[in-house]
């Protein structure tokens, strides 16, 4: 178990640290406005995500109890 999350750690920051357009961002921002900025831009992503992720589930669990499936 701890070999699948530390596996799942490791992709998933090697993942988002890979150089891209959000990164980029994120060093111009922090650049142009200091740290604290730079910091609110990184974090968007997960304030986008975070909705997706609990909606999903329910309604993947909605769908099923419909008989959807």
């Amino acid at each position: 178990m701890i070999y699948f999350l530390v596996t799942g750690a490791v992709l998933g920051i090697s993942a988002g640290l890979a150089p891209g357009p959000l990164l980029a961002l994120v060093v111009t921002e922090t650049l142009k406005h200091g740290i604290r900025t730079g910091v609110r831009v990184a974090l968007v992503p997960v304030c986008t995500d975070l909705p997706i992720i609990f909606l999903i589930p329910g309604l993947i669990f909605r769908i099923n109890l419909a008989g959807l499936t």
